[in-house]
């Protein structure tokens, strides 16, 4: 079972409704190509009102300005680290930051230290009760206050994609009928589009789970392990998938919820801030 640690984490507040999400995937492609730090950074999308939302993105959502802004989609770097200059752009209440922002703050977020290391252990996938389980090791580095530590797993999928209208991706007619658009020549609704490394379910609640001790103070050396259990719906397989569609397959083609392409990852945050200053990652690599 692979376990890494990524320097910096964005996550992204996107949603199929919106054309710029479409370009925004293709802009961080380019960004994790061409920037070191980009490349060791972690992404995942958190969904807003379409089919892959979850709680989580609607309550982290509200920190941040609405998306009557027009600045959809946002993202916000290892969380509440780069909250001052975000202030600078949306004002006293928002984490988060538009596009043409994300490189210079995931360059500023690099070379993080971290009080405490994670480690996500014995990840299982039960096809039979639909859950994935397994335990959050968290090792303290340094003394710290019961109020400080937080911690939160969230489980997402490398891939998923839809059969049905309201999973498809809107575009642009412009850029549909301009032949120097990467998306020259799809649907304005494109169907068989894969949404990357999408949030499904998370654990230890919205604002994660706080760790105490009985003396007040987490002391250097001290360990804790949190059991966390998330379920998932039964793996989406399609006998007879789109045959006309604007990206990949036809015919037989398994759509989400696979557990080959399940990834735990855990986060530790500081409890006033929401600073991300550790994240563990973990592959559950088995195909159902």
């Amino acid at each position: 079972l692979p376990i890494c640690f990524p320097v910096t984490i964005m996550e992204v507040f996107t949603g199929n409704w919106n054309s710029a999400s479409a370009w925004a995937d293709v802009h961080l492609d380019s960004l994790v190509k061409q920037n070191l730090n980009m490349g060791s950074t972690l992404i995942l999308n958190h969904h807003v009102m379409d089919p892959m939302k979850t709680d989580l993105a609607d309550v982290q959502r509200k920190v941040g300005n609405d998306i009557a802004s027009g600045a959809f989609p946002v993202a916000t770097i290892n969380r509440g680290l780069m909250a001052e200059k975000m202030k600078s752009q949306w004002g006293d209440n928002s984490l988060l930051l538009s596009q043409d922002s994300w490189l210079n703050a995931v360059n500023e977020a690099a070379g993080m230290t971290s009080p405490v290391d994670l480690q996500i252990l014995d990840v299982k996938y039960d096809a039979v009760a639909k859950k994935v389980t397994g335990k959050l090791s968290v090792k303290v580095k340094d003394h710290l206050a019961n109020d400080f530590l937080c911690v939160q797993v969230l489980l997402m999928e490398t891939e998923q994609k839809g059969n049905t209208s309201n999973w498809w991706q809107k575009m642009d007619t412009a850029e549909t009928r301009n032949v120097g658009s990467k998306f020259y020549g799809k649907s304005t609704r494109m169907r068989g589009y894969s949404y990357k490394n999408v949030v499904m379910k998370y654990d230890f609640g919205v604002d994660g789970k706080a760790i105490t001790s009985g003396n007040g103070m987490l002391t250097v050396g001290s360990t804790y392990d949190l059991p966390f259990s998330m379920d998932v719906p039964d793996t989406q397989l399609v006998a007879n998938y789109l045959k006309a569609v604007d990206f990949a397959d036809s015919g037989k083609v398994y759509l989400r919820y696979k557990p080959a392409d399940f990834r735990v990852v855990a986060l530790a945050t500081d409890k006033g801030s929401m600073d991300v200053f550790q994240l563990a990652e973990a592959a559950k690599g088995r195909q159902s």
